[in-house]
C-alpha cells in the first residue's frame, strides 16, 4: 500500500487547497471541538503529508511534535500516540457517518500507519467504508475495522446497554430434562446396587442392621463383657453385645 494517496495537481479536484479546506471543516465541527489532541493530531499528520514529509510520520515523531514528549521517550511504555490515533479514527468515523458530510472529501488514516489518506466522495461511495457508524451516535465509541496493526482497538461501550443472552430453544427442554432424569436414576441405582458382603460387612452387620440401641464393649473385662442395666419396669429385649 502506498504511503500517501494524494494527487497534488492544481487541475485536479483533489488539490492541497481543497484538502486544507476540508481539514478546517473537520476541526470546526462539534465532533472535534471537544478534543484538542485529536485536532492537533489531525493537523500535524495532514500538514506533514502536504509538505512532502509523509515518510517522517512515525509514532515517535508524533509523540514529540504533538504531545511534547522527549526525543528519547519509550513508546512501549507511553501509548499516548496509539490511544490518540484510536480516538481520532473514531471521531473521523462519527463525522463522516453523518449524512450531511457524506458528499465531502474524505480524510482517513491509512491502515497500519498514521499517514492520512484523501479520497473523493465518488471514490468513497464505490469502496467499502473504513469505519461504519450509525448516524447520530456521537457519544458512542466505535471499533475500527482497519485499526492500526498491533494497536488495541476501542471496544464498543454503550451506556446502559446490555448484551442479549441466548436462551435454550424450547424444543430442547424435554430432551435436557430426560437426560438429567436418566443421569439421576443411574446415580441412585449405582449407590443402592447390591454388592457381595465381605468379612468387614459381616463384622459390622449386628450393629448396622439393628434398629434399636447397641452396646459396644472395647477391651477385656475380668468378669466377662458388661451388660446394660435395665430399669425394673423395662421389658424391652436385651441389647445386642458385640464381642
Amino acid at each position: 500500500m502506498p504511503k500517501m494517496e494524494l494527487v497534488d495537481d492544481p487541475t485536479s479536484e483533489l488539490s492541497a487547497e481543497r484538502i486544507r479546506e476540508q481539514l478546517e471543516l473537520l476541526v470546526q465541527d462539534h465532533v472535534f471541538r471537544s478534543s484538542k489532541r485529536s485536532v492537533e493530531f489531525l493537523r500535524y499528520v495532514v500538514d506533514q503529508t502536504l509538505n512532502g514529509a509523509a515518510d517522517q510520520i512515525k509514532e515517535r515523531s508524533i509523540g514529540i511534535g504533538v504531545f511534547g514528549r522527549e526525543p528519547s521517550y519509550d513508546t512501549n511504555l507511553d501509548h499516548v500516540v496509539r490511544t490518540a490515533a484510536i480516538e481520532l479514527r473514531k471521531r473521523l468515523a462519527i463525522y463522516y457517518g453523518d449524512e450531511r458530510h457524506r458528499s465531502e472529501l474524505r480524510i482517513a488514516l491509512v491502515p497500519g500507519s498514521y499517514i492520512p489518506r484523501f479520497t473523493l466522495p465518488a471514490q468513497t461511495a464505490s469502496e467499502p467504508a473504513e469505519l461504519e457508524i450509525a448516524p447520530g451516535a456521537a457519544n458512542v465509541p466505535m471499533r475500527a475495522r482497519d485499526a492500526d496493526a498491533g494497536f488495541e482497538a476501542a471496544a464498543p461501550e454503550i451506556a446502559g446497554a446490555t448484551l442479549p443472552v441466548r436462551k435454550p430453544r424450547a424444543g430442547l427442554r424435554p430432551y435436557l430434562s430426560a437426560s438429567f432424569a436418566a443421569v439421576a436414576a443411574f446415580c441412585i441405582l449405582a449407590y443402592f446396587w447390591p454388592r457381595p458382603r465381605n468379612a468387614e460387612d459381616l463384622f459390622w452387620a449386628p450393629i448396622l442392621e439393628t434398629s434399636g440401641p447397641v452396646l459396644v464393649a472395647v477391651g477385656e473385662a475380668a468378669n466377662g463383657p458388661p451388660t446394660a442395666s435395665a430399669a425394673p419396669q423395662d421389658t424391652s429385649p436385651s441389647l445386642p453385645v458385640l464381642h
